[in-house]
């Protein structure tokens, strides 16, 4: 296992200046500790900024079933600044039947052994939660000799968020009005040439819009965008 070695991260993410590479910055931190997947997302506006590569059908799941709100590690972080182990989370007395039912969802996607560190600044609060590859036995060990070196790269991170690209992760998705018109158009289950009918615009033009309000709303699917709407008070 390696060292963690916090002092590098300074210069590192100061000479970082586009937002595609901030990404591939943590993926290859946490990746070289044991932790080659992780979830760092903005519990402020949640759907407005995530940066993961847990696996997609699982984050369509989740995001469909609205586990956000049920689920037991995600609930601490929304109220805690104190990091939790996710089987911690859910042996608390207050864990529902439906968090257990998660955590057991969870595991089959490969999600077992994991961490989640919340982190609040200038009143964003986010969490970075992290899934360890190595043997069960090391698990707690290992986050017992570096849990606040990792608390401390949450945080590094997050401030470098909030200082070079606060827009593109703490704010909230700008639509247009064509974008949004479609997406009512969307949530009352309309076909793509019914909405190119109702707003009178070909049906390619119509493909066009829902392609980029995946994009804008960094949805997999349209019934996740029209979710993230929902949620995001968009629609």
């Amino acid at each position: 296992m390696s060292e963690l070695h916090p002092l590098s991260w300074f210069d590192e993410l100061a000479a970082i200046n586009e937002y595609s590479e901030i990404e591939g910055w943590l993926f290859k931190q946490l990746e070289q500790y044991g932790f080659p997947l992780l979830l760092f997302g903005n519990l402020s506006n949640p759907g407005s900024g995530m940066i993961t590569n847990f696996p997609d059908e699982w984050m369509q799941r989740f995001a469909k079933k609205d586990y956000i709100y049920q689920d037991a590690p995600a609930q601490h972080c929304f109220k805690s600044i104190t990091p939790i182990i996710w089987q911690e989370a859910y042996d608390m007395p207050q864990a529902t039947i439906t968090a257990k039912k998660i955590l057991n969802e969870a595991e089959s996607f490969g999600l077992r052994n994991g961490l989640s560190i919340p982190v609040v600044a200038n009143s964003n609060r986010s969490v970075l939660s992290i899934c360890y590859d190595g043997k069960n036995i090391d698990f707690r060990y290992f986050i017992s000799k570096s849990i606040l070196t990792l608390i401390g790269l949450t945080q590094t991170f997050q401030w470098k968020l909030l200082n070079s690209f606060s827009t593109e992760f703490f704010d909230l998705p700008k639509l247009n009005k064509r974008q949004i018109d479609c997406l009512h158009y969307l949530s009352n289950g309309y076909t793509n040439k019914e909405i190119a009918s109702f707003m009178k615009l070909s049906h390619y033009t119509v493909t066009d819009i829902i392609c980029e309000l995946l994009k804008v709303l960094n949805a997999s699917n349209r019934t996740e965008a029209v979710m993230l709407a929902i949620k995001q008070g968009i629609i």
